[in-house]
This record gives C-alpha cells, sequence and structure tokens, in this order.
C-alpha cells in the first residue's frame, strides 16, 4: 500500500516517530531482511520472538534508525509487561494527550516509576532518545539503587555525562547493560534502533538470573560491538534529560514557519497527518499544537470563535521539524489550520493568520 511505502521511505532517511507496524508472520531472522549485518540480531531476534519489537513495513527492521522517547517507552512497558490496560483519563504531559499512540505505554512508564519526562510538565515526544536518558531509564526498571556509583566511572567523556545520569550509568557498566566504545561513552548521542534492542535484551538476561543484588566485582569499561559516533566536546547535559528543567527569563515565545507544515494524505479509514519540516519552529522542545481554522467572517484574521479544538502535533525537533501527528480521518477537502508553540517558559506564539497553513485532502 501506498501508506507503508510512505512509512518505509522516511525511516530509511532515519526518522523515527510514527507508531511501529508489525511485520508478516514469522521468525525475525526470516521477516528482516536488513539486520543481517546488525551487531544486535540475534536480542533483535529474541526481543521480536517476545512481541517485544515490531519491524517497519513487511520487511525491515532498521537496526540504525533513531528512536523517538515515546517509542522507546513502548519497548519499555512491553519489556517490563506493564500493564497498558487501563490509563488515565487525564494525560501527565502536554505532549502526550489520550489520542497518542503512545499513550498508554507512556504512562504505564510514568506510573512505575520510570518516566519523569523533560520539565514544564513535557515528555519530549517527537524527541529522538539519547544514550544517557535510555540507561537511565533502564536502571530504573532494575530496581536497584545506583546512588553514590558515579565515582566508578571511567570513560574518557564522564565530564560531559550530565550530573543525573552519572549514577545510573556507573550502574549500568556494572551490571553490564552497557560497556561504551573504545571508553567513551558519548552520552547525548542518539540511540538507535539496534543498540536499544541490545541493552533491553541483556537487561533481561540479567533480570532472569535473578541478579538483584550488586556483583562481586565492578567491570572495567571496554570496546564492544555497540558503535556510537565519534564524540565532540558537549558544553551541559542532554537536551532531552530526564530531570526536571526550571524555567528561565525568556520571554519569546517560538517563532512559527507555518509554510513549513505539510499534511500527509492517507486513505479513508487512516487518520491522516501534519508535519513541521526542518525550521518549522524556531527552537527545540517546543509544544506544537494546530488548530483547525474556518474565516467565517473573511476577514483573514482569526477570531477565536473561528477555532477548532486544539490538536497536539508533539515537540520540535532539534532541527525545528516535528513529526507527523494525526489530525483526524479528513474527507477529501481544503483545510486551514492555525500552528501554536509553547516553550518550557509558558511563552506561546500567537494565534494569527501568518501562522496558518492551508492543505489540499484528496484520497478520501
Amino acid at each position: 500500500m501506498n501508506k507503508k511505502q510512505w512509512i518505509s521511505s522516511i525511516l530509511a532517511a532515519a526518522v523515527l516517530s510514527s507508531p511501529i507496524i508489525m511485520p508478516t508472520k514469522g521468525s525475525a531472522a526470516a521477516s528482516f531482511i536488513d539486520i543481517d549485518g546488525s551487531y544486535a540480531k540475534k536480542a533483535i531476534v529474541e526481543l521480536f520472538d517476545q512481541g517485544i519489537v515490531t519491524g517497519v513495513g513487511e520487511s525491515k527492521f532498521y537496526p540504525t534508525s533513531n528512536i523517538t522517547r515515546q517509542d522507546f517507552a513502548i519497548i519499555l512497558a512491553k519489556t517490563l509487561k506493564l500493564d497498558v490496560s487501563n490509563p488515565p483519563a487525564l494525560p501527565t504531559f502536554l505532549d502526550v494527550p489520550t489520542s497518542n499512540y503512545a499513550y498508554s505505554y507512556v504512562e504505564a512508564a510514568v506510573k512505575a516509576g520510570l518516566i519523569k519526562g523533560t520539565g514544564s510538565n513535557l515528555f519530549g515526544t517527537g524527541q529522538n532518545l539519547s544514550r544517557q536518558d535510555m540507561v537511565v531509564m533502564f536502571v530504573r526498571a532494575l530496581g536497584v539503587n545506583p546512588t553514590g556509583k558515579a565515582g566508578t566511572l571511567q570513560f574518557a567523556d564522564s565530564s560531559q555525562i550530565a550530573d543525573y545520569s552519572k549514577d545510573f550509568i556507573a550502574a549500568a557498566v556494572e551490571y553490564g547493560l552497557i560497556t561504551g566504545y573504545n571508553n567513551f561513552f558519548n552520552p547525548d548521542a542518539k540511540v538507535d534502533r539496534q543498540a536499544v534492542a541490545l541493552v533491553a535484551s541483556k537487561f533481561l538476561k540479567f533480570k532472569e538470573n535473578g541478579n538483584t543484588e550488586q556483583p562481586a566485582s565492578t567491570p572495567t569499561a571496554q570496546p564492544s560491538k555497540e558503535p556510537v559516533t565519534v564524540p565532540t566536546p558537549v558544553v551541559g547535559g542532554s537536551s532531552s534529560s530526564e530531570s526536571e528543567h526550571s524555567s528561565n527569563s525568556d520571554t519569546n515565545a517560538p517563532v512559527v514557519e507555518s509554510t513549513k507544515f505539510e499534511a500527509i494524505d492517507n486513505y479513508n479509514g487512516t487518520q491522516d497527518q501534519l508535519r513541521g519540516l526542518a525550521g518549522a519552529i524556531g527552537e527545540q522542545g517546543a509544544a506544537v499544537q494546530a488548530y483547525l481554522w474556518t474565516d467565517a467572517n473573511e476577514n483573514g484574521e482569526v477570531d477565536a470563535d473561528e477555532l477548532g479544538t486544539a490538536i497536539a502535533l508533539g515537540t520540535s525537533a532539534a532541527d525545528g521539524s516535528v513529526s507527523a501527528a494525526n489530525i483526524g480521518d479528513l474527507d477529501a477537502g481544503t483545510y486551514t489550520f492555525v500552528i501554536t508553540a509553547k516553550d518550557s517558559s509558558n511563552n506561546e506564539s500567537a494565534k494569527k493568520a501568518a501562522h496558518a497553513v492551508t492543505v489540499t485532502l484528496s484520497k478520501n
């Protein structure tokens, strides 16, 4: 189908932000044609057989594609077999509404104390997960107390690891969940799907062996087959930290370039979507919403009674892009949406015609 072809082409460009689709039945080794060269092939097969990970389309896993925070929450919840059958009526995070495909998984992880978000009631939907945040959540899931372990870190880039994650990363090394690469951890590097699969597999084996107490000795960080990009000097912690961010004195609302938003026109029975290309929003981490607008009096101005209910599109990425979000299974026609963005200091862009985008749908 055209929908699957579109998803595959987007993910081939390393944009992994849409709900993951189950591949055809059969073993992962037989279904996935792109994992033979992956260092995590065995882990991918194991997790697929347990229903923890799925593929993209009918035959690919995209092992080197980055993973978004909401897709990681799904894997985390499945790994721990969390109860996702009874999510709360009201969302914990502004950017994970009840309509989000990952809502029940994110809420289950919140209830289990594994996820705290990025601050200002935001989860960071659409943002790619960093290595240090992945480790923080897996170690929380172990149920161990990592306090005071940071002093054992021996990575060459330990000074670049955010304070909130140092104890957790040290514990992950101690328990054999991670090893780093050439004595570098590279905390801000974005995690790809194969890396998550490998750590999740190690996590499960650790739990299955009944290892809930500290091991007798602390292993030294050694190179492994868990590759990361060559680290570059970084000042400060991750932009998607699992600690609460404090608000600052910023009073400027994020810039909205509505001309860089476009619709994804899906067939009847599948929700249409709206996404922002690079540069759509002027800053990272802004909560983006869309309002259906009908200029009833044709005055070219956005009046309050002309706007529909806000549709949460997620949060802006580092390049200002916004991942595709559902806007409804709309009939064929032309629609105008007013886009707004709110930063962590609660500065929200104006609801005005200059922030409107008009799209034409034809497939329903």
